[in-house]
């Protein structure tokens, strides 16, 4: 890349300067800022990559070795340095962006789990300290943590501290009627999901909603025929405003075709 000009000084911690100054790559003819000596070391901003040959080269080159990026006592300061420093807001936007939509295979997963067993776990032999366990002891209604509650943590938040708690409505009774009344919905509705935006075929079970969530409005205007995947879309407090409209809407219009 081409110099243009200096442009800053930046001291490190350890009163090292870094200088800095804008580079023109003759490639795309981009004016990038860089530090001085990777500007006159890089022969373009970044836009030349390698080609599918020099990349299965690099690839062979590597297989089944193991590189060695930094020495113990590098990664020693390193975890000092970054020892109580936080991601800031804009870091994690960053990060997030990056990896959004990737996700790692079986295969990877596999690798990550037995590679974090027993001594290479970060958390081993290592425990809970006293400020954390009464912050748990809160959390969980003041029952303290046995073996089941530990193997099963989701089920021990339950009722009261649970986030989508709603005053028991959960453990009201169905009307004895219910049971016949929504066998004729499914008939109604070809024992068909109703949500126009649901994609899934042949589910392998149906639900009968009720759209203002009143168990004793059996009304057949207020029921509507739902797969699994789409009635556990309802369930989420913030949202049943959203839901009732929009199943009321849906409902309206199936009256309005037929």
């Amino acid at each position: 890349m081409e110099l243009i000009r200096k442009t800053r000084v930046e001291i490190t911690k350890n009163g090292n300067k870094i200088r800095y100054a804008i580079f023109k790559c003759l490639d795309c003819f981009q004016e990038v800022e860089r530090c001085i000596s990777n500007g006159k070391r890089d022969k373009s901003c970044g836009c030349q990559q390698y080609s599918e040959e020099k990349n299965n080269r690099i690839s062979k080159s590597l297989k089944g070795k193991k590189r060695e990026f930094f020495t113990e006592k590098h990664r020693q300061n390193l975890s000092k340095s970054l020892k109580g420093k936080k991601r800031t807001e804009e870091q994690n936007k960053r990060s997030s962006f990056a990896h959004k939509g990737k996700h790692p295979t079986e295969k990877t997963r596999n690798k990550m789990s037995k590679a974090k067993e027993g001594e290479n776990n970060p958390f081993y032999g290592k425990k809970h300290s006293e400020g954390t366990r009464q912050k748990l002891k809160i959390s969980l209604g003041g029952r303290k943590l046995t073996i089941e509650h530990k193997k099963n943590i989701g089920k021990a938040i339950q009722g009261v501290n649970h986030w989508n708690w709603q005053n028991g409505k959960s453990f009201e009774e169905y009307p004895k009627e219910f049971k016949q009344i929504k066998k004729k919905i499914y008939e109604r509705d070809n024992y068909e999901c109703q949500n126009p935006e649901c994609n899934i075929e042949n589910p392998y079970r149906l639900d009968c909603h009720h759209i203002d969530y009143d168990k004793t409005n059996n009304n057949s205007e207020n029921l509507t025929t739902l797969c699994i995947s789409c009635h556990s879309k309802t369930h989420g407090k913030k949202q049943r405003i959203y839901w009732t409209r929009f199943y009321q809407k849906v409902m309206e219009d199936i009256k309005n075709v037929g």
